[in-house]
């Protein structure tokens, strides 16, 4: 690690040397337009993109929309080192799990703690069911990557997702917007704000979106993949003194798939005789001759599955309280208290076959409280946040398995009802000291306790406790006004747990670490056209929590430590103004990862980690063109690359996903003066057929699933400002 960290030092040190050569050759003359000032809150303050030490991609509102970006999953397009798995198997399919630089989360079930946090309003969001959030009404996403721990309330070992809201503000106004497109899609959204005099505003976003499925099924011609969404968001925001700012919101959000859109090529099954135990081999128990390759996948744009027995619906409430007092104009209090609930039910086809062989179920719940009391300063060269965090959750359910005999009766089941909880305590710190005008440094440090409970119907419970002590140092050096380098090193954590299978055993697993050392280098230069910004890091990854799906049983996942490993790479976003109205973007990353050692015999130091694509390339381009009369016409193209990857974490059960590149395009008419717009898109362009998640169920359900990928869809937007 040390030899890792010196490495990325003597680099980042040359490459700023000659960049501070041609930042001071660049100040000439030019005709691109500057480039706008990215204002990021990575570090709870508002800051310049460019002088923010920290690995953080921030897009906007209008660059979200331009580039494609619907919901969550739209960012692992454009935001290097970020991948996604969609979830299907037994875990409901409106989800999605996602990795950052190597570090995230198989498809495991509610109740675990994801790798990548997703915070709504610096609140955290406490699993995969219904995270894909629509970027509905918000003003920015920010993604994180790298442990973070010493900013927030719950600490993520891979890295955040910040989903910032819009605010009620002082101005009367509005927005509705209407879209039709590919596959019976057609959405209505609508925001109002309304100010209630000087010291208070009331803001209310309203959704609903609706799109037919698009993988036809063979066997009644229906189709696979049908969504809907619903979402109710009012915020209150109030300012009984200039000093004082009270944000109360609540948000309700519904989200239903039906049909699964999953490509299974292999149906690996040979009848054999019917035997008594329950979820061994299931080739052994069903002596269907039927259950064979005759019902495998011929495209991914066909199935044989039973859509009927196929559903997934999400529904949340949000509730936050946050309460902001200026102290003085060196400090700032604030308080954030939150309370989510989550439900979750889903049934999946698992076989995926129209035959009445397996069915996944589940209904769970999830709830959790949240207080946290931060103070934010300045004090001359001295800025500093600190916070104590409190954190609880349940989480309460019956996940399983049904299988039926030839007759189509329930031949045997395997379903638990079941309680999860964890909580933690923290206290964290980061403080930062300007020692020159130019070299700043920073310290953090978070010290916590994290406790997870489980019980089973069978009447087996347990419970298990972990402390946490979490360092971060960082060095940051601005060369010029023009020119930022940083490195630094931090420690991640993520907690034990509990596996609870169908069977109604209870299985530990305990937390696992990761050291990350990171350099990175914030140029802007040619007269603020040229925006160049790399990053290197090293990450050593201890005591990994390593999912597999075992070889006899039903197929649910199990999570265990597996052994150590490290992962290395190199990010760089880049941003050029060539010529007035049109701008160039670039984000590209590269990964590296194997494991180093292992205690398990379900993989070697030879296995490849998951979710580990070698390169991601995103490239941009949007140009405005202003028109005679005062209107404009906006132009985006955007294109992706994802190198292959696998798709789990065992040998037994991974397969490789292949590469793939996706194409979107927009247009977009913006009238001078009445404050309405028309856009006209089109996503996955070029057709691509590819798969953001895949399985071997060989093992045990007989099949090889993969998770489809949307297929070519156009639309129209109109929207209309008030």
């Amino acid at each position: 690690m040390r030899r890792a960290i010196s490495t990325i030092a003597i680099g980042l040190t040359c490459v700023s040397g000659q960049a501070l050569a041609q930042a001071d050759q660049s100040r000439g003359a030019s005709t691109g337009d500057s480039i706008d000032e990215i204002i990021v809150t990575a570090q709870r303050r508002e800051q310049n993109l460019q002088t923010t030490p920290v690995a953080v991609t921030a897009l906007s509102a209008e660059q979200l929309a331009g580039r494609g970006v619907g919901d969550l999953s739209g960012l692992v397009n454009v935001v290097p080192s970020l991948s996604m798995s969609a979830q299907t198997a037994s875990q409901g399919g409106n989800a999605a799990s996602f990795a950052i630089r190597g570090l995230g989360q198989q498809r495991d079930g509610n109740g675990t703690q994801p790798a990548v946090a997703i915070y709504i309003d610096d609140f955290y969001y406490p699993t995969i069911a219904g995270n894909l959030l629509a970027a509905l009404d918000v003003s920015g996403i920010e993604v994180l990557r790298g442990p973070q721990g010493t900013l927030f309330g719950r600490n993520a070992v891979g890295g955040a997702i910040r989903y910032q809201t819009r605010k009620p503000d002082d101005q009367f106004g509005g927005t509705v917007a209407g879209t039709i497109g590919s596959y019976g899609r057609a959405d209505l959204t609508g925001v109002i704000n309304v100010p209630l005099g000087e010291k208070l505003a009331v803001r209310v976003t309203g959704a609903r979106l609706e799109r037919d499925g698009w993988q036809r099924r063979i066997i009644d011609n229906d189709r696979n993949g049908a969504m809907s969404d619903r979402l109710l968001r009012g915020q209150v925001r109030f300012r009984p003194v200039d000093d004082v700012t009270v944000d109360l919101s609540h948000e309700y959000t519904k989200s239903r798939l039906d049909g699964y859109t999953v490509y299974i090529p292999t149906i690996g099954v040979t009848p054999g005789p019917l035997v008594p135990t329950a979820f061994g081999r299931l080739y052994n128990f069903y002596a269907d001759p039927d259950y064979t390759q005759a019902y495998a996948s011929v495209s991914p744009k066909l199935a044989y599955g039973a859509s009927p027995l196929s559903s997934d619906e999400s529904r949340a409430h949000n509730t936050h309280l946050v309460v902001a007092a200026d102290i003085s104009d060196g400090l700032q209090l604030k308080l954030l208290s939150g309370r989510t609930i989550i439900r979750n039910i889903y049934a999946n086809d698992a076989d995926g076959t129209p035959l009445p062989v397996l069915l996944a179920i589940g209904d769970n719940r999830i709830a959790n409280w949240s207080h946290e009391l931060q103070a934010i300063g300045k004090s001359g060269a001295l800025n500093y946040t600190i916070g104590v965090y409190h954190y609880i959750e349940k989480f309460s359910g019956h996940a399983g398995f049904v299988s039926y005999n030839l007759a189509g009766a329930i031949g045997s089941t395997a379903v638990n009802l079941n309680q999860r909880g964890s909580q933690s305590d923290s206290v964290y710190a980061n403080i930062s000291y300007d020692l020159s005008g130019r070299l700043t440094v920073t310290g953090g440090l978070r010290i916590g306790r994290e406790e997870a409970s489980a019980a089973v119907n069978n009447g087996v419970e347990s419970n298990k406790h972990w402390s946490q002590f979490l360092p971060m140092l960082r060095a940051q050096m601005q060369w010029t006004p023009d020119v930022m380098s940083y490195i630094g090193i931090s420690k991640g954590f993520r907690a034990g747990g509990y596996n609870i299978l169908p069977t109604g055993a209870l299985i530990p697993f305990g937390p696992e670490t990761v050291w990350t050392g990171e350099a990175g280098m914030r140029l802007q230069t040619l007269n603020n056209q040229l925006r160049f910004n790399p990053t290197i890091f090293y990450t050593d990854y201890d005591n990994i929590q390593l999912q597999r799906i075992p070889a006899v049983g039903p197929p649910a996942p199990i999570l265990e430590n597996a052994g150590k490993a490290h992962i290395y790479g190199a990010e760089l976003e880049t941003q050029l103004n060539p010529l007035s109205g049109l701008s160039l973007t670039a984000a590209v990353s590269y990964l590296k990862a194997a494991y180093d050692k292992v205690n398990t015999t379900f993989i070697t130091t030879a296995t490849p980690l998951p979710r580990v694509p070698k390169w991601k390339v995103s490239l941009g381009t949007a140009y405005k063109l202003k028109l005679a009369n005062g209107s404009s016409v906006d132009f985006n193209a955007d294109y992706s690359y994802t190198a292959a990857q696998w798709g789990s974490d065992v040998d037994s059960n991974r397969l490789l996903l292949p590469s793939y590149s996706l194409v979107n395009g927009r247009i977009t008419y913006h009238h001078k003066d009445s404050g309405w717009s028309i856009a006209g898109f089109v996503t996955n362009l070029t057709k691509e057929v590819y798969f953001n998640g895949a399985l071997n169920f060989i093992p045990n359900a007989g099949n090889l699933t993969y998770n489809v990928g949307r297929p070519r869809e156009f639309g129209v937007e109109m929207k209309v400002q008030f």
